[in-house]
């Protein structure tokens, strides 16, 4: 997806993605899946960052990019249970824009998760 620099926070947004179905021979229903999302900034946002620190408004300019690289393996135990694991890695959360979270860019950061299916 795309869209015009001058209007947009966001001017570009990829995202795609692979699943390997029963990757081991014992176990032909699970999955293992690798995923990466990439959103880029719109240089017409990153030159008004530049423009904030100038009046000191800001202490640091947005990053061009928010990343997100993820691994994920779903695994049914029993027919009524499956368990799905799932790691994220996020490059430049937010894109270093200032947030209800606070004006300083947050770090990398690593996300773990695990997703329960109980089927009734």
């Amino acid at each position: 997806m795309g869209g015009p620099s001058d209007r947009n926070l966001a001017n570009l947004f990829v995202e795609g993605g692979m699943n390997w179905q029963g990757p081991f021979d014992s176990r032909p229903d699970d999955a293992f899946g690798l995923a990466v999302a990439y959103l880029g900034i719109s240089p017409a946002l990153r030159h008004f960052s530049s423009d904030l620190i100038a009046f000191g408004r800001a202490t640091s300019t947005y990053a061009n990019n928010e990343t997100v690289l993820e691994a994920t393996y779903q695994a049914p135990i029993t027919d009524w249970l499956t368990l799905q694991p799932d790691i994220q890695y996020v490059i430049n959360p937010n894109a270093g824009i200032p947030n209800e979270f606070g004006s300083v860019p947050l770090s990398n950061a690593l996300v773990i998760g695990m997703r329960v299916t109980i089927r009734l």
